[in-house]
């Protein structure tokens, strides 16, 4: 069955036959049609309207059926051409199939002649849509074989055991709508990333849109896409995000910050299960999942009017809120010892252990950027390391961030009683407050210089 919205462009300079072709094909189901007389009208409509099919007569004022056809397939390469013959046109109806034509019938014609090369034309414009539409899903897909599928939520917290068993629970429901709340970097989209990939829904594409990211002119344009001649620069159909994730999965990022208005398009959308785009003239049926984020008080927005009530419900079918950093301290080291695996591999640098201070400092640290933060952190001592050894030195502006008092710096020694630990810490602590400066750490010490040289030396530091 033909259901698609689909425009005919009919060229042929007799005008009741134009005519006659126009009324009959305007029975189609969900076909526009347009009449031109002339290659320059034709033209002029292909420049402005994107046209599946251009049924074209042989012969014409300004050039003949077979110019018109090759400067179509020049110009406007996706649009199919059925050519009309009379009489003693057959050498010139075999020369246009040699060119590109699709297809042809005769003058004088029957109905069910035009109805036929019709109906072959368009299941073959459909089928080439389809095939296009798989084609940028098979990359999408291939572009979302990376790292965010293969990233999990990491840590041995209760928290994180009693999410990752929600994750599970709600990817085997794969068309109701997720909200993901908490603040920033504390991996919403990694989350959203595994619900879809244990969802039914995984082989087909995951699309993370940042809605900050989409200016509020552009929100329909971006999200429901648009049909060529919708608005001036609208060269060729583009399709919209909800479009492109059609059959996966849509995470919207940042959601709180979307406008008033646009909620209300969004809402529409997400409720009907069809979007309109800019310039059409039917809408698309499409079949999304709603992953939503937000670190804002969606709910203190909806008292306050910034946020529509109704859409809240619609996204909030199943709430996920993810902890800070600081609320699950005990998974820090377990994440230090993944971040500096993943970068030792990545930036090729042989670091194969961490001083036991790091994990201390590190662990009672605020974190405000959450387990980005932490991340990049390592990422960044990793990269300044010459050695096989992280320490303190390689985390030295977070150090100078920690609140430290004679009872928390005697801690970190009184439960070890190991002789070369102790030593190593008490050069990293003189090396943080000389600032790097070897002089005047050894003098911190009580050691030369060169004392304290052989012992960076000999403890790796």
């Amino acid at each position: 069955m033909l259901n698609e919205a689909i425009n005919i462009l009919v060229l042929d300079d007799e005008k009741d036959l134009t005519e006659a072709i126009g009324l009959f094909l305007r029975d189609l189901p969900n076909a526009s049609v347009i009449e031109t007389e002339r290659p320059s009208e034709a033209f002029a409509v292909l420049e402005k309207t994107e046209i599946d099919i251009a049924i074209v007569d042989i012969r014409l004022p300004e050039m003949n059926g077979l110019e018109v056809l090759n400067t179509i397939k020049e110009k406007f390469p996706k649009t199919e051409v059925i050519m009309i013959s009379a009489h003693g046109d057959m050498d010139i109806v075999v020369e246009c199939m040699r060119k590109g034509a699709f297809d042809y019938f005769s003058k004088p014609f029957m109905l069910k002649s035009l109805q036929g090369a019709v109906e072959r034309t368009r299941k073959y414009v459909e089928i080439k849509k389809q095939l296009a539409a798989t084609e940028i899903k098979l990359k999408r897909i291939h572009e979302n074989l990376d790292s965010r599928f293969q990233v999990q939520l990491s840590g041995k917290s209760k928290v994180i055991s009693e999410i990752q068993s929600w994750i599970n629970r709600i990817a085997s429901f794969d068309n109701q709508a997720v909200l993901i709340t908490g603040e920033t970097g504390t991996g919403k989209e990694v989350v959203a990333a595994q619900i879809h990939a244990r969802s039914e829904r995984a082989m087909n594409p995951f699309l993370a849109l940042n809605c900050t990211a989409v200016p509020e002119q552009l929100f329909e344009s971006e999200m429901f896409g648009y049909r060529k001649g919708a608005f001036s620069g609208a060269e060729t159909d583009k399709p919209g995000w909800f479009e492109l994730a059609d059959k996966g999965t849509l995470f919207l990022d940042e959601i709180g910050d979307i406008p008033l208005l646009m909620q209300s398009k969004l809402l529409r959308a997400i409720e009907e299960k069809k979007i309109w785009k800019l310039g059409a003239s039917a809408p698309i049926d499409i079949d999304v999942r709603i992953i939503a984020a937000t670190n804002r008080p969606l709910a203190e927005m909806i008292k306050k009017g910034t946020f529509r009530e109704d859409l809240y419900y619609r996204i909030n079918l199943f709430e996920l809120k993810l902890p800070s950093l600081r609320e699950r301290k005990e998974d820090i080291p377990m994440l230090i010892d993944e971040f500096i695996a993943e970068f030792a591999v990545n930036l090729r640098k042989k670091v194969t252990s961490i001083d036991p201070r790091v994990y201390d400092v590190l662990s009672n640290y605020s974190f405000p950027g959450n387990i980005r933060q932490l991340r990049n952190l390592i990422e960044r001592a990793v990269i300044i390391s010459n050695s096989d050894v992280l320490n303190m030195t390689h985390f030295g502006h977070i150090a100078t961030e920690m609140p430290q008092n004679e009872e928390t710096i005697q801690s970190q020694f009184s439960n070890n009683l190991n002789l070369l630990l102790n030593e190593k810490n008490l050069i990293l602590k003189a090396l943080e407050k000389s600032k790097g400066n070897k002089s005047k750490a050894a003098a911190l010490l009580g050691i030369t210089p060169q004392s304290l040289l052989r012992r960076i030396e000999k403890l790796k530091i």
